[in-house]
């Protein structure tokens, strides 16, 4: 990836997991469980760097997180780069 991956941001940490895999196609529900994973380690960490992300994870918004997830443009669910 040309872009720079961030550690300690959500997104950045969803990118490492990717890379370790071998950057593997990850539909929707996998990110979506990769983000929610991510934030997780982060929380455990003492980290919240996508404080809405969290507080919709916990209360189980499950429509919020598929958009928020979306909106994050990662590179194996944008259809331009397929």
């Amino acid at each position: 990836m040309t872009d720079l991956i961030r550690r300690g941001t959500l997104r950045g940490e969803v990118r490492i997991m990717w890379e370790k895999e071998g950057r593997p196609h990850w539909d929707l529900h996998k990110t979506i469980e990769a983000c929610e994973s991510a934030d997780a380690n982060l929380y455990k960490q003492g980290s919240n760097p996508a404080p809405k992300f969290r507080e919709v994870r916990l209360k189980r918004e499950a429509r919020y997180i598929r958009q928020w997830v979306l909106g994050w443009h990662f590179p194996w669910l944008n259809p331009r780069r397929k």
